[in-house]
């Protein structure tokens, strides 16, 4: 199954599908009414007052409530993602899931993405200790691990 999907969280993509639908629908409309014959008789389906209402509903109604679901939708993904592994929570596993959430969502602070960071060069470490991987890449040579991009992207990041 192929899907396009330019952002990250689906919800910012089903925005951008109601807005792409409304453009459409006013593009469509518009050929449709330029292009129709001057003479129009009582043959009409729809009258041209319907596609102005349908238009207006679709602007007035249909974009703002999608706009309004993707901002509360996304709202309630923060919270939630804030809300796990609080400051006092002493396990590991519970913070690196608190940072890995706050990451996907783009509100991660420093602390979470050292967390990360750290995380990923522990198990890097681990890699190259117990196995050796070599992938070949054209323009920087031979690079020793997999997780070596991602690290060097984590503490670009952090730089920042």
């Amino acid at each position: 199954m192929c899907s396009f999907q330019p952002y990250k969280h689906k919800e910012d993509n089903y925005l951008k599908l109601a807005t792409e639908v409304a453009i459409f629908l006013t593009l469509l409309v518009a050929l449709m009414l330029k292009s129709a014959p001057v003479g129009r008789g009582q043959n009409e389906l729809i009258a041209t007052a319907a596609y102005d209402v349908l238009l207006v509903g679709v602007f007035a109604v249909v974009l703002p409530a999608a706009f309004v679901s993707t901002v509360w939708s996304e709202q309630m993904q923060m919270r939630e993602a804030l809300a796990t592994g609080g400051k006092s929570d002493d396990q590991d596993a519970e913070k690196r899931r608190r940072a890995i959430k706050l990451f996907q969502l783009g509100i991660a602070s420093g602390a979470e993405v050292r967390l990360l960071a750290d995380y990923i060069s522990k198990l890097d470490f681990i890699v190259n200790q117990t196995m050796h991987v070599f992938i070949s890449c054209e323009s920087n040579g031979w690079v020793h691990s997999p997780l070596l991009p991602f690290l060097a992207l984590l503490k670009a990041d952090d730089h920042t």
